[in-house]
C-alpha cells in the first residue's frame, strides 16, 4: 500500500514543489508497484467527483466522504461527523484536492511533461526509454534512460541555459550571441553550436563531458575564470572528491552508446562488455559463474539488436544465455 511517505511527495509535486529527485522518486515508484498504481486511479475517480461536485452544489456530501473512505482504506474514529457543516465540506474537498496530485502524474507513460508553478519552465523526464526532444531555440537534446532536463519555454536574451541530471547527448544550434550552457550540479559546459555528450551520474559521482564536433568549455561554478576548452575526440571530468576538473585524450565511445548504437571492446572483459550492454540496452543482465567473467572479446556492434549481440557471445567465448523473466542469465565453464 503506497505509504504516507509517497502522499507527502504527491503533495508536494501538486503544489510545483517537487524536486527533481521527487520527480524520479515518484515515478520509479508507480512504475515498479501495482499498488501505486490503483492509488493512481482511485484517486482520479476521487477527483472527477469532486470536480462534478463544484457544479452540483445539491451533492450529497455524506455519501462522496463514504466513498472516498472505501477508496483509500482510511478508518473514521467512532464519533459523529458533521458532514453538512460548512466548515466539514471545506476541509473534504481540501483533502481530496490534495489527492489529485496522481491525476497531474497523467500515468506516468515513458516520458513526463510536466510545468513547475512558474508558467515558463518546463521538466522532462525519460523513464524507461530513449527520447529525443527539440529545444525552443531549435537544438536537438537525446536523453538516455532515468534522466531529467529543465529549461525555460523561451531562452532570455543573453544565454540558452538548461538543468540536467542523468546522461544527455546535445546538438545545438550555433547562436554566438547567446551561449548555451548547461547546468551539470557543480559545474557548468558552455557552447556557442556544437555536439557533445554529457553524464551528472558518472562514477564516483564524477560529471563527464565528452566532445564530438566543436568546442565546450568546461568550468566549476564557484572558479569560473578556471575553464577547461574541450575539443573533439576529448572528455573533461570533474571529480566532486577531489574538487577538480581533468581532461583526457581517452574517451571511452561506448559512453554514448545508447544514443550512437555503436559498441566497440577491443580485449574487454566480459564482466564489462555486460555492464555496457546493460546501460546501452536497458536491460538486466548477470553472470552466474564468476569463473567467466575474466573471459575477454574483441568485437564491434553497430546499430545491433541485444539478441543478435547475445548470440555473438554464446558463439564467442562458449558461453549459454538464458531468459529468466526480466533478467538475462550468463552462464558456463571457465575461459580455456
Amino acid at each position: 500500500m503506497a505509504d504516507s511517505t509517497y502522499y507527502d511527495l504527491l503533495i508536494k509535486y501538486f503544489s510545483g514543489n517537487s524536486s527533481p529527485e521527487d520527480m524520479l522518486l515518484i515515478s520509479s515508484k508507480i512504475k515498479e508497484s501495482d499498488e501505486y498504481k490503483k492509488a493512481f486511479i482511485d484517486f482520479r475517480k476521487t477527483w472527477e467527483l469532486t470536480e462534478k461536485s463544484k457544479i452540483i452544489s445539491t451533492v450529497d456530501s455524506g455519501l462522496e466522504w463514504n466513498k472516498l473512505k472505501n477508496k483509500i482504506g482510511t478508518k473514521t474514529s467512532s464519533h459523529r461527523i458533521e458532514i453538512n457543516s460548512e466548515k466539514n465540506k471545506k476541509g473534504f474537498f481540501a483533502f481530496v484536492k490534495i489527492a489529485a496530485a496522481i491525476v497531474l502524474l497523467a500515468v506516468l507513460s515513458y516520458i513526463i511533461y510536466t510545468k513547475t508553478q512558474t508558467p515558463d519552465t518546463r521538466k522532462l523526464i525519460a523513464q524507461t526509454q530513449n527520447t529525443e526532444t527539440k529545444l525552443p531555440d531549435g537544438s536537438v537534446v537525446s536523453m538516455n534512460t532515468n534522466t531529467l532536463i529543465e529549461f525555460p519555454e523561451n531562452f532570455d536574451a543573453e544565454k540558452r541555459m538548461i538543468k540536467l541530471e542523468g546522461e544527455a547527448f546535445f546538438n545545438v544550434k550555433p547562436d554566438k550571441k547567446k551561449p548555451f550552457i548547461i547546468d551539470a550540479g557543480p559545474v557548468y559546459a558552455e557552447v556557442l553550436g556544437t555536439t557533445f555528450y554529457v553524464n551528472t551520474k558518472g562514477k564516483d559521482g564524477n560529471v563527464e563531458v565528452i566532445v564530438k564536433t566543436g568546442k565546450v568549455a568546461v568550468y566549476n561554478k564557484n572558479t569560473p575564470d578556471q575553464k577547461i576548452i574541450v575539443e573533439p575526440g576529448e572528455q573533461a571530468v570533474f571529480s566532486p572528491v577531489l574538487n577538480k576538473i581533468s581532461e583526457s585524450i581517452s574517451v571511452n565511445e561506448n559512453s554514448i552508446a545508447w544514443k550512437t548504437r555503436k559498441l566497440v571492446f577491443t580485449d574487454q572483459k566480459l564482466n564489462d562488455i555486460v555492464s555496457e550492454l546493460n546501460k546501452t540496452y536497458n536491460t538486466n543482465i548477470r553472470i552466474l559463474n564468476p569463473q567467466i567473467a575474466g573471459c575477454k572479446l574483441t568485437a564491434t556492434f553497430e546499430d545491433q539488436e541485444l539478441g543478435a549481440v547475445l548470440n555473438i557471445l554464446e558463439a564467442t567465448l562458449g558461453v549459454e544465455v538464458i531468459q529468466k523473466g526480466a533478467q538475462i542469465q550468463i552462464t558456463g565453464q571457465a575461459c580455456k
